[in-house]
């Protein structure tokens, strides 16, 4: 890419869904890299996830033995209110955001008619709505001091596929084509180029990226549910994602507008070939 990298080192970076998976990775790989990290999560030890590991409480330790600066908020990114408060509190702590990282997602389980309207709205919220606030609160101060990076993950799922896998459709477990988390995937995408048309070469790069299978712990239990859990050594783990999420936020601004894919990434040499 053309132009000058994004300096990571000294930046105040925020990444939501952070309490596992590819967020945990990244927080890891953005404290690494000398930023100062906020995280954003709803998973805590008072109130844990139901049936998946990871608290904001363990990543902001396990940073913080790494000598990483740390807020941890706690958000429910359902809500507006939430999203509107982790604004706040990061300006307050920090002042400014260099980096935003939309990352939290919302995955029902069932098929388009046994998801009812109500967690449609919620998973909009929460992948859409919620990036919608971020971005409105932090964007005007990056684009004042002429620099800032916005990266949505995205998902595979958005790109319209006219025959969805098999195995996902008409499971009498009640699983079926993740319907919603695709469609709020793909709505991210359209946002995200929308910004760069709105607001780029103003020194800001948009990008998202379309990350596909990866070994996290959601995956894992998603795929015990359906009884494909096997090997997963051709499935990228989120620490690979991660380090290619943190190559992309590197970039100079020359990379903003695109929406990028595994295949894109192993191309360019950001992420190994599996």
């Amino acid at each position: 890419m053309s132009g000058t990298p994004f300096e990571l080192g000294g930046s105040v970076a925020v990444v939501t869904g952070a309490t596992r998976g590819l967020g945990r990775a990244i927080s890891r790989q953005l404290g690494g890299a000398g930023a100062r990290v906020v995280l954003v999560g709803r998973s805590t030890q008072s109130d844990p996830h139901q049936v998946l590991p990871g608290t904001l409480e363990e990543v902001a330790a396990e940073l913080r033995g790494l000598d990483v600066d740390v807020l941890s908020i706690r958000a429910d990114l359902s809500t507006i209110d939430d999203a509107r408060r982790v604004v706040e509190e990061t300006l307050a702590w920090a002042g400014r955001c260099d980096a935003l990282v939309c990352n939290a997602s919302y995955t029902p389980a069932g098929t388009f008619l046994e998801v009812p309207a109500s967690r449609w709205n919620l998973g909009w919220n929460v992948t859409v709505t919620s990036s919608v606030v971020l971005c409105q609160g932090f964007l005007p101060g990056m684009l004042e001091r002429g620099m800032g990076r916005i990266i949505a993950v995205g998902s595979a799922s958005a790109e319209y596929r006219t025959a969805p896998a098999s195995d996902w459709a008409r499971r009498p477990d009640g699983y079926g084509e993740p319907l919603l988390y695709g469609v709020s995937k793909a709505a991210l995408e359209r946002m995200i180029a929308g910004m760069h048309d709105e607001f780029g070469g103003r020194g800001v790069a948009f990008t998202n990226l379309r990350a596909g299978e990866m070994s996290s712990e959601a995956y894992h239990f998603m795929s015990k549910q359906l009884g494909m859990d096997g090997p997963t050594d051709q499935v990228h783990t989120p620490e690979e994602a991660a380090r290619s999420v943190l190559w992309l936020l590197g970039q100079p601004e020359s990379i903003s507008g695109r929406i990028v894919d595994f295949g894109w990434l192993q191309e360019h040499g950001a992420l190994a070939v599996r």
